[in-house]
């Protein structure tokens, strides 16, 4: 069976190899993007075997673009790239609706075995146990905010939301993440892959 890919990462170099990669191994990359809009946009109109994308792209959030794909598309298996592995951002995308999530730590050879394995796991979303901490979506914008540098009636104006909501939420993600402050939480979450210094 030919294998097809489309392939989402922020980093064009990156992207490059992998397609290498993937390619030396028989696997065809039918589609490379920087950008998660065009990512989409791919999806769509080249309907590959899986979609690999990572948590950080040119434009927004892995995350955002797993979300948007599960409103046209329930079957198509997404495999997710995180910068390093977390149980948190493993829950994150789950709850997205990707179907697996794989490090970029990980050697070529289980990144290749990833890519084999989602194509034969059943599709659709997996529901976690409530315990399980995860990132919301709006969690994830709230983040992204902050990322930019907003205050917090800024991130509430901008989003639609009040402003005892995005304290309330930033009370949560204080606590998710183990942080005590901004910093450290916009450094915590750009270590997991959920945000970028070049989202804005």
């Amino acid at each position: 069976m030919r294998i097809t890919v489309v392939l989402a990462d922020e980093h064009r170099l990156f992207l490059a190899g992998l397609a290498r990669l993937l390619s030396s191994q028989g696997i065809s990359v039918v589609g490379e993007t920087e950008s998660g809009v065009e990512c989409l946009e791919l999806a769509r109109r080249l309907r590959p075997s899986v979609l690999v994308v990572s948590l950080t792209l040119s434009d927004q959030s892995g995350l955002e673009v797993v979300h948007s794909l599960r409103k046209f598309d329930v079957r198509l298996p997404v495999l997710a790239l995180a910068p390093n592995w977390s149980q948190l951002s493993y829950h994150s995308v789950i709850r997205a609706g990707a179907t697996a999530m794989v490090s970029k730590e990980n050697d070529a050879h289980q990144l290749i075995a990833a890519i084999e394995s989602v194509l034969i796991q059943p599709s659709g979303f997996r529901k976690l146990r409530r315990k399980e901490r995860y990132i919301s979506l709006r969690q994830l914008r709230i983040l992204r905010g902050l990322t930019a540098g907003r205050t917090n009636e800024e991130i509430a104006i901008r989003l639609n939301y009040s402003a005892s909501t995005i304290k309330a939420e930033l009370r949560e993600l204080f606590e998710t993440f183990g942080t005590m402050d901004r910093s450290q939480l916009i450094n915590s979450a750009a270590q997991q892959g959920f945000v970028s210094a070049a989202i804005s």
